[in-house]
């Protein structure tokens, strides 16, 4: 969405942004010619976040709060739905809307979109998706029927349909038949960073940017290391940046393991580029076409990825296909322990792969 706002030629389109804001912020600015309207959200059921700070009795009790909460309430953006609905309003009343896009996750966005289209037929709507709705396998039954009735809605209003896999797009042409236009985007960056691919630390290092929840743990890739432990050495450092302490680390790995705070998207490029292999973990959640947005900005720092993931699917392709990693799959502890190796050979050796 950044993309779409940043670089469309502002000679052939005004962009506006409506986006989620706070009390305390901004309700209006304008960034790279862009106006962008901060509406907030201001509903008393508000999810928590969490923190890799967080004991592992308060992320428990966060995790049975979130459960609740989604169980007591439709969507929790129920406030910013009628703010961000109300802007939209006022736009078209200024200047003519010709064209929306809305961007799932959350499923707010659509919800405002779908909405504003019941007095506003004539406006364009393309509906981009993350991943799929409905059908996300990890869903709770009271989200999979809201997100069915939301869908149900964009296939009636919506023009197009962008997503980021060629799976993906298959999956909703199917369960979307009135939609006309589909078109797969995948991820990517946009940075500049100076990058010193001569760097190696002291210590081999392996950064995990990102949230870790469900099945997504690093638990096979501990196993792995954990049989690794003797041809490797004492002091490695696993950095994990952003990630809640949702997992349990192997007492012999205690001392080697630091927690780093969420920080912003620039930082944690930062610690990517300064890695010496970025660690990439996505199990087989019975769907395909899962990239992950963190694998393009592994890959723009030019260090090796060490992908633990499903072998047959997207992201395993793109690694293989631009060599920039070992892949092993989520469950294949031999695998797992041959990219390891190889990882730890590039780095002994002060050796790069050639992308």
């Amino acid at each position: 969405m950044v993309a779409f706002a940043k670089y469309l030629d502002k000679d052939k389109y005004a962009v506006k942004v409506v986006c989620l804001g706070d009390k305390k912020g901004p309700k209006k600015e304008v960034e790279d010619g862009v106006e962008i309207y901060r509406c907030s959200n201001e509903t008393i059921f508000k999810l928590p976040s969490f923190k890799s700070s967080d004991s592992k009795l308060k992320h428990k009790f966060k995790v049975a709060q979130k459960l609740i909460i989604k169980k007591l309430v439709k969507d929790e953006y129920s406030s910013w739905i009628k703010t961000a609905g109300k802007k939209l309003i006022e736009l078209q009343q200024t200047e003519k809307i010709d064209l929306i896009i809305s961007s799932f996750a959350p499923a707010a966005p659509h919800v405002v979109v779908s909405n504003f289209l019941d007095s506003n037929p004539g406006v364009n709507w393309i509906a981009d998706m993350r991943d799929e709705m409905s059908q996300n396998p990890e869903l709770s039954q009271d989200s999979k029927a809201y997100f069915e009735a939301i869908e149900s809605q964009i296939n009636q209003k919506a023009n197009a349909i962008t997503t980021v896999s060629y799976p993906i797009v298959d999956y909703f042409k199917e369960i979307l038949p009135k939609v006309q236009h589909f078109e797969e985007i995948r991820n990517g960056y946009d940075h500049d960073l100076s990058l010193d691919l001569n760097h190696f630390n002291s210590r081999f290092t392996i950064v995990y940017a990102g949230n870790f929840y469900g099945t997504r743990k690093p638990n096979t890739f501990f196993e792995a290391l954990s049989e690794l432990k003797d041809e490797l050495p004492k002091d490695l450092l696993i950095r994990f940046v952003g990630s809640p302490r949702n997992f349990k680390v192997p007492k012999v790995f205690e001392d080697n393991v630091e927690f780093i705070e969420k920080v912003s998207q620039n930082e944690s490029l930062d610690y990517m580029a300064k890695a010496d292999v970025n660690l990439l973990i996505q199990p087989f959640f019975g769907r395909k076409g899962v990239y992950t947005g963190k694998l393009f900005d592994y890959a723009s720092v030019e260090k090796p990825i060490l992908a633990v993931v499903d072998k047959d699917d997207v992201a395993a392709e793109l690694i293989k296909e631009l060599n920039i990693g070992f892949v092993a799959d989520f469950e294949d502890i031999t695998g797992i322990k041959k990219a390891i190796h190889d990882c730890f050979e590039l780095w002994k050796t002060k050796s790069h792969l050639k992308y």
